[in-house]
C-alpha cells in the first residue's frame, strides 16, 4: 500500500482528495503520476518518506509520498 498526499491545486485532478492510498502499485514515481492522471508539468517537488526524491525513483510498499505543485509567481 502506498500513501499519497497532494498538495496546493494538485487535489483538484483527484476528484478532490488530498490524501489516499493505493495497493499494489509498482513503478516509478513518473508512472504513479500518470496513474493519477496528474500534469507532471505542474509537479514541482517529489517527497518520498519526507526524502526529496526524482521520477525515476521505484515506488515501494509502505511509502508515503507527497506530491507539491510548481509554485510561481513575481
Amino acid at each position: 500500500m502506498v500513501n499519497i498526499e497532494l498538495k496546493g491545486h494538485l487535489y483538484w485532478y483527484a476528484n478532490k482528495k488530498k490524501t489516499f492510498s493505493i495497493g499494489n502499485f509498482e513503478g516509478s514515481l513518473e508512472n504513479l503520476i500518470m496513474l493519477l492522471k496528474l500534469p507532471q508539468s505542474e509537479v514541482g517537488t517529489l517527497l518520498v518518506n519526507q526524502k526529496k526524491e526524482p521520477l525515476s525513483y521505484i515506488v515501494k510498499d509502505n511509502d508515503h509520498i507527497i506530491l507539491i505543485p510548481v509554485v510561481g509567481g513575481g
